[in-house]
């Protein structure tokens, strides 16, 4: 049975994250956990401000991890790893990093359309940067599959505005290429977990039908973007 994605987001945010917090290791805690930030310009989640049990003001804290979920940008949640996350925050204490997280809450499609979530992303670090006054150098941009591609996109555009630059970056398995071409798809066509089907039509929904090319500096982040 096909669970519409509206339906499977609410699943997970009203579930998931709920059994984490009412857990017995963070229920006395779960209050500093999980804040709902919500703009005109973008919507996020700090899943924590240091440790889970020993919440911080976020220009304290060591680092921040700004986490973008990934989903083909049409599925996904920026809570759909909350239990590792609080995880990874308090392996960090262990070791006397105190490490924020926040996860951007940015709009899928095909009800958004790209660039939307490159312009939330970009609100998104304005505010951890010149409203917060996070030290851009204690900042670390981490995005799986399209969340990956929206690192990337974000990193473009802190380049082009000149703003200053992020600390560090992770990519777990990005999506870098939109427009799904490349040898490497006929070579692994038995062996990917995706398909490129799959991908083209993610990429149709958020894109829309003339975004390859309108959108063609951010697509493609396989080969050297143009100056």
């Amino acid at each position: 049975m096909h669970v519409p994605n509206s339906i499977m987001q609410t699943i997970l945010k009203t579930n998931q994250p709920n059994a984490v917090l009412t857990s017995n290791r963070f229920q006395n805690a779960s209050h500093h956990l999980c804040d709902h930030i919500l703009r005109t310009d973008f919507a996020g989640y700090w899943i924590c401000k240091g440790p889970p049990n020993q919440p911080q003001t976020p220009t304290k804290l060591d680092k921040i991890l700004v986490h973008v979920h990934g989903g083909g940008y049409v599925a996904g949640h920026p809570l759909g790893s909350v239990a590792q996350f609080l995880r990874v925050a308090e392996l960090a204490a262990e070791r006397n990093v105190k490490l924020g997280i926040f996860a951007l809450h940015y709009s899928l499609g095909p009800q958004a359309k790209f660039p939307r979530q490159v312009e939330e992303a970009v609100a998104a670090y304005r505010y951890l940067v010149d409203e917060l006054q996070i030290d851009p150098s204690n900042i670390i941009l981490e995005g799986d599959s399209a969340g990956g591609h929206l690192v990337l996109s974000l990193l473009r555009e802190i380049y082009e505005q000149c703003l200053k630059r992020p600390g560090g970056c992770i990519l777990i398995y990005p999506w870098v290429n939109l427009t799904n071409s490349g040898a490497s798809f006929q070579r692994n066509q038995f062996k990917d977990v995706l398909t490129k089907d799959g991908l083209d039509h993610a990429a149709d929904q958020v894109l829309g039908p003339d975004g390859r090319f309108k959108f063609s500096h951010l697509c493609n982040f396989s080969t050297p973007c143009p100056k």
